[in-house]
């Protein structure tokens, strides 16, 4: 039996790499003659480096760099020939403030930061920004502000970092750095929200990372004055395009002022590892996240997965830390869900292990 190991992160507990891991001792210790293949995936949100880089290498480069609340972190990007992968999580992400949340403060300076790092990498002539599991909820301007750009207020004084300021924004000079002229930018997400109103970012993500109903007003309100501004002086429409609310409106404010293309992560990452082969080739297919629920469905990786091995009749198993009630799975393209510990309980390597092996031990 030859098993596709794909699993993605339990995002802010364990990687994909050890999540793969485990699951191939697992399924070693139920049946030692598998064939397996391991090939971690992601959709552009935590975890993505990790993934891309055990599927098909590259070169790991690391910078420091201001997190989400300013505190130094040292954030990696995977240089692939003259491409560079930046992922937002590792630089501005929600699981860098450990239960810190603060909606309203939280900035992607960082993330720009790393960006502008591996713009001055002369061998790089393209780069895609990763965005996923972000802390803020600023539009991306704390990323277009360490790329040069300057956002002021009527007075002429600079908007502070994060989105309490944005609805201030009177002016934005733009003086990029030299680098990124010649460069190809992307944005890579793993949603399809629009930047505004009832499904987008403020709305539908910033409670997560700690809004309060009115916050979520003002973000929004925010985030709409902001969208005004930048769409006048760059004559782009992007606010309702799918995936503009990504990373907090992050997609939106580079697509906008930068002239990025909005892609599909999975869809991107899954053309680089070859993932449809793999799923052709593969007798069983088996995965994992931390939390299966209806947001899995909207872009996000294993729904992405799960419509694969529909296509190709292949069985498809999902391992998560833990699962909201769906009738259903099947219907998806989900063959069995095994959550690998009890709802509320945090999981662990060995919970992994011992799964995998419990599955496996019923073929």
């Amino acid at each position: 039996m030859k098993v596709l190991i794909a699993p993605c992160s339990y995002k802010g507990t364990i990687g994909c790499n050890q999540i793969a891991s485990a699951m191939a001792c697992g399924l070693k210790l139920a049946m030692p003659s598998a064939s397996i293949d391991m090939c971690p995936i992601a959709d552009g949100g935590d975890g993505t480096l990790d993934a891309l880089h055990t599927a098909i290498g590259g070169r790991m480069q690391f910078v420091t760099v201001n997190g989400p609340m300013s505190e130094l972190v040292e954030a990696p990007w995977l240089k692939l020939g003259n491409m560079a992968i930046v992922e937002l999580a590792s630089a501005s992400g929600l699981a860098l403030l450990k239960g810190r949340l603060n909606a309203i403060e939280a900035h992607t300076q960082g993330l720009g930061q790393v960006v502008a790092a591996a713009a001055q990498d002369s061998d790089i002539a393209e780069i895609v920004i990763c965005l996923g599991g972000s802390a803020s909820t600023d539009g991306g301007s704390g990323l277009l502000t360490a790329l040069g750009a300057k956002f002021s207020k009527a007075d002429g004084t600079e908007i502070r970092l994060g989105a309490l300021e944005l609805g201030l924004i009177s002016s934005c000079a733009q003086i990029w750095l030299p680098a990124l002229s010649n460069l190809k930018i992307s944005v890579a997400v793993d949603v399809k929200n629009p930047l505004l109103g009832a499904d987008g970012a403020a709305y539908v993500y910033a409670p997560q990372k700690g809004a309060t109903e009115a916050m979520v007003a003002q973000l929004d309100a925010a985030l709409t004055h902001y969208a005004d501004h930048l769409e006048k002086i760059t004559a782009r429409s992007v606010r309702h395009l799918p995936g503009a609310g990504a990373a907090g409106g992050t997609a939106f404010g580079i697509a906008c002022l930068l002239g990025a293309e909005i892609i599909s992560g999975f869809d991107w990452i899954s053309s680089l590892i070859q993932l449809d082969k793999r799923v052709q080739s593969a007798d069983v297919v088996v995965t994992g996240e931390g939390r299966l629920d209806g947001q899995t469905l909207s872009g996000k990786a294993i729904g992405q997965l799960a419509t694969l091995c529909k296509l190709h009749g292949k069985p498809l198993y999902v391992l998560p830390a833990s699962c909201t009630q769906q009738d259903d799975w099947t219907a998806v393209g989900v063959t069995k869900v095994m959550p690998v510990v009890e709802s509320g309980q945090l999981a662990t390597v060995n919970d992994v292990v011992k799964t995998m092996r419990l599955l496996f031990s019923e073929f």
